[in-house]
């Protein structure tokens, strides 16, 4: 931390003086400390003292005794006022109360009190398990024990969670960190499996509840009133604690959010913390000098156009002073942050885009450099950290792996990164302390978040600045011009409609189908009476049944697939081939396989010779609508009499009593098997076992061809041996010839 001041450090010359506009000096507030409650676990409080927490605040100690005496409660008390200490000091303590080695059968062990923890990111939820880790290991043990970790089971189940380690949690954890959404599309609808929590439940904890408004803030109420259903359902009784720096009216807030009265919320307003002194200071950008700084801003258009200026300077225009072109907010930030940092001065710059991040962090690393230095040819600041360096400026935003915000969050705390600059994504309570100073590039857009990104600097006692630097909409300069719009007026109220019928439809579906729905629950979910409930039975999504009503059942989705035409359908068994299952448009069904097969069947008559008539004789189909015209992939072509007998099998046709005795061997047989080409022929069948042969009759070649004809090849009589006929060389070339009679 440096010893200068850092408004100091920036107020060199008279422009950096005319553009500050107001500073505003918040007193320090000394702390008031009191005792440990006496239901607190003394294992817990000798973590907490060795962590160096000797006494907790007085708030804390309110908010506990709420806690532990079953009341819902929210803790609004200011940044860094240690909100944690007050919600896991009764939670952790309940748990703990349980012995597992007390328990003498499985039912009472899995009445262990449980705890669900909810944040709006993944991020948060991450960090809490990080300073939960930490207390519960600098728990006074055995030499070589790890305190409290083997007591209590705390881990964390998102969507990034492998299932192994979801397994783990439902079966064994006693602390589950997630958020809302894992809590909306996996816990509640698979409610089976997380039985053990859900009957277990003591404590649901809401942490920065000011974040959950809008449309947002409708579902995240929805998704808690069906776990706190669920939850009584299995005969538990939660308590919710929420906490949150910037909520207006914090028990409406929570009220609305679990469905309850405002009288069943015990707020928590009063910060006893200690807190240093807090600058906040208004800056507007100075006036652009000369065209050349507006060509850098990009106020000059592409052709040398300058539409809101002449020749003259810009102090000789007539009209407002304040309408004249000012620098931006992004290149003033970059200017200030570059300072900060010469000065050791730890900061955050909070900018609005990712874009605007990575080009802040850019800009500040090549004007610290003094220029040599392109910008896209500096090193990635995480690799540098990681191995032990130094990095000036780095850029923190969404997007980045969780190991990498993790390293830039350490470097930040230990002091080998001198500052950082950020989206709001570390706007949320990430317990980034030992800062001096925010820079905010443009008005946030609400009170609650500048209020949030202003109190990341001065945490833990410290002293800090935070600078708001006005942008170039008329919001940012009217703000600017009047501090107490800001300073002199409370944090908006927390807004969302929970009986909105676009989201509470949908939840009503869920929480039927999840348990079903009854008179009982109208007014957990805000419902004056079953007037929506019979809008959803009416349009078929609920079922009524004597005395609830549960979800309808949808029909399967292969019920409304289309579906191919009858005469050919595709179908794949699991490791195999592909094959085809041909069907017949009359009456019996005919099965047959593509070649390469591992098992033939027999086709029932006539299923072969349909196939070819309705393909026009070719056996060719429809080709495949995937891949390019010379990869489709098309039927295989149907075998016809004109191949050599001794090549492929003679085809399967409708099998018909023989006139005749075939001849043994020899012109007979071989003028038999040729047969003649426009008027159909007769082929030559094996017969099977003891089963005489029999001649199949085929159709001419030009009704199989559609009427195109073509020249029969010279046909090869079949192999004669000692009265034997042996037909066919190609699949069922190897078989066994079998007697012909005659």
């Amino acid at each position: 931390m440096s010893t200068l001041d850092p408004l100091t450090c920036l107020l060199t010359t008279p422009r950096r003086r005319e553009s500050l506009l107001h500073v505003a000096d918040l007193p320090p507030v000394t702390g008031e400390h009191a005792d440990w409650p006496d239901w607190a676990d003394a294992r817990l409080v000798a973590a907490y003292r060795a962590r160096g927490v000797e006494r907790p605040w007085a708030h804390q100690v309110e908010a506990a005794n709420h806690i532990h005496a079953q009341r819902h409660t929210v803790i609004a008390t200011a940044t860094g006022s240690g909100k944690s200490l007050a919600i896991w000091l009764p939670t952790l303590t309940r748990i703990l109360g349980h012995d597992r080695s007390a328990p003498t059968s499985l039912a009472a062990l899995q009445r262990r009190p449980t705890a669900l923890y909810l944040s709006p990111t993944k991020a948060l939820a991450a960090d809490q398990l990080a300073a939960l880790g930490e207390l519960l290991a600098a728990a006074p043990g055995a030499p070589g024990d790890r305190g409290l970790t083997r007591a209590l089971h705390v881990t964390t189940c998102d969507g990034d969670t492998p299932r192994e380690e979801r397994d783990w949690a439902r079966n064994h954890a006693d602390v589950v960190l997630t958020n809302p959404d894992f809590l909306h599309f996996a816990l509640l609808p698979g409610h089976e499996r997380w039985t053990r929590l859900l009957r277990s439940l003591s404590v649901v904890v809401l942490d920065e509840a000011h974040a959950y408004r809008g449309v947002f803030g409708a579902h995240v109420a929805l998704v808690l009133r069906r776990l706190l259903r669920l939850a009584r359902d299995l005969g538990a009784d939660p308590v919710v604690a929420a906490a949150s720096a910037t909520a207006g009216e914090p028990d409406l807030t929570l009220a609305r959010l679990i469905g309850v009265g405002r009288e069943a919320v015990a707020p928590v307003t009063r910060s006893t913390a200690r807190q240093g002194r807090r600058r906040i200071a208004l800056w507007e950008p100075a006036p652009l000098d000369s065209f050349e700084e507006a060509d850098d801003e990009g106020l000059i258009d592409d052709d040398g156009e300058r539409p809101w200026a002449s020749p003259a300077p810009l102090e000789d225009l007539s009209g407002v002073p304040d309408d004249v072109p000012r620098r931006s907010a992004q290149a003033e930030v970059i200017d200030l942050l570059a300072d900060l940092t010469r000065a050791r001065v730890r900061t955050l710059a909070f900018v609005r885009s990712r874009a605007g991040v990575e080009a802040v962090a850019a800009a500040t690393n090549e004007r610290l450099a003094g220029g040599s230095r392109p910008v896209a040819e500096a090193e990635d600041p995480v690799r540098i950290l990681e191995a032990g360096g130094r990095v000036p400026v780095a850029a923190y935003r969404g997007g980045y792996l969780p190991e990498e915000r993790r390293t830039l969050e350490a470097a930040l705390r230990d002091g080998r990164l001198g500052a950082l600059a950020t989206t709001n994504a570390l706007e949320l309570g990430i317990d980034v302390s030992g800062l001096d100073a925010v820079l905010l590039a443009g008005w946030p857009g609400t009170r609650v978040s500048f209020w949030q990104q202003a109190g990341r600097a001065g945490r833990a006692g410290s002293e800090g600045l935070a600078i708001l630097v006005a942008g170039a909409n008329p919001l940012d300069t009217y703000l600017a011009h009047h501090p107490e719009e800001i300073l002199g007026q409370g944090v908006e109220v927390t807004t969302f409609d929970p009986s909105n019928p676009y989201v509470l439809g949908p939840h009503l579906c869920a929480a039927a189908a999840e348990r079903p729905l009854t008179e009982a629950d109208l007014p957990l979910f805000g419902l004056p009476d079953a007037g929506m409930l019979d809008a959803l039975a009416a349009r078929g999504l609920l079922r009524r049944l004597p005395g609830r009503l549960v979800l309808e059942p949808r029909p399967s989705r292969a019920a409304h697939r289309p579906r191919r035409p009858a005469r050919h359908r595709r179908s794949r068994r699991p490791g195999g081939r592909g094959r085809e299952r041909l069907r017949a448009r009359h009456g019996r069904r005919g099965v047959g396989r593509r070649h390469g097969s591992p098992r033939r069947r027999v086709r029932a008559p006539g299923a072969q010779l349909r196939r070819r008539l309705t393909r026009g004789g070719r056996g060719d189909g429809p080709p495949s609508r995937r891949g390019p015209p010379e990869r489709r992939r098309r039927w295989p072509r149907a075998r016809t009499h004109t191949r050599r007998p001794g090549r492929a099998r003679a085809p399967r046709g409708r099998r018909v009593p023989h006139e005749r005795p075939l001849a043994p061997a020899g012109r007979a047989a071989r003028g038999a098997a040729a047969g003649a080409v426009g008027t159909g022929h007769l082929g030559v069948r094996a017969g099977r076992g003891d089963q005489p042969g029999h001649v199949v009759r085929h159709p001419p070649a030009a009704a199989l061809r559609g009427g195109r004809e073509r020249r029969a090849r010279p046909a090869r009589a079949p192999a004669a041996h000692h009265g034997r006929v042996v037909v066919g060389g190609g699949r069922g070339a190897g078989r066994r010839a079998r007697p012909c009679a005659g």
